[in-house]
């Protein structure tokens, strides 16, 4: 029982460590690319095509060494654990829809800019 209590704390402890990093240059980068995609998207993006579009952008680190380094989204990964926890660690910013599952059997959520 007590792994279980564990787990369910530790899904709300990005939000609260990460909810004022905006201001790091990091965090910023990554804003950034989400926001970018989801505005080119029109407002809404999927979960997938923003990992997608994570994928195809260099890291902070990577852009300050000149191009070497990780993806957006293995930086993501390593400082939120998932797509989902970093947009739940800035609902200022984000709304997030319910996951739905796919023709093809995956889950994916939409994300769209507070208004």
């Amino acid at each position: 029982m007590m792994i279980a209590t564990k787990n369910v704390l530790d899904d709300f402890q990005p939000k609260l460590e990460h909810q004022n990093q905006a201001n790091d240059p990091t965090t910023h980068h990554l804003l950034n690319i989400v926001n970018e995609y989801i505005q080119a998207s029109g407002g809404t993006a999927s979960s997938r095509d923003i990992g997608r579009y994570l994928t195809a952008n260099a890291s902070y680190a990577a852009r300050e060494n000149g191009g070497n380094g990780v993806t957006a989204l293995t930086e993501l990964k390593e400082i939120y654990g998932s797509l989902n926890k970093f947009v739940n660690s800035f609902p200022q910013i984000f709304d997030r829809s319910k996951a739905i599952q796919g023709d093809d059997g995956g889950w994916e959520f939409m994300v769209s800019k507070n208004k």
